[in-house]
C-alpha cells in the first residue's frame, strides 16, 4: 500500500538555487493548497532582506552575511511546534 507523503513542518528556502530560484518555489507553494500554509523561513544574501522577504510574504528570514545559526534553530523548532 502507497502511503501519502507527510507535509513538512517548516520548510527552509534559500533565494539563489539552481534550477528553480526562491522566487519560483515560493509562488508554487502559494499556489498549492497542501503545501501554502507551510510557514517558510527564507536565507538570503540579499542587500535588503526584510524587503526580499516582504515581497515574497514570508514572515521569517535570515541574511547569509550574519546568519545567527542559535536564533535559524529556534525559529524553525518554533514554527516546527506550531505545527505539531
Amino acid at each position: 500500500m502507497k502511503s501519502e507523503p507527510e507535509k513538512p513542518s517548516v520548510i527552509l528556502l534559500d533565494i539563489m538555487m539552481p534550477i528553480m530560484d526562491g522566487l519560483e518555489f515560493r509562488n508554487r507553494q502559494l499556489n498549492d493548497p497542501e503545501l501554502a500554509g507551510v510557514p517558510v523561513v527564507m536565507m538570503t544574501a540579499d542587500a535588503d532582506p526584510a524587503a526580499r522577504a516582504k515581497q515574497m510574504q514570508i514572515n521569517h528570514f535570515f541574511g547569509k552575511t550574519n546568519l545567527d545559526i542559535k536564533k535559524l534553530i529556534k525559529t524553525v523548532e518554533s514554527l516546527a511546534a506550531q505545527q505539531a
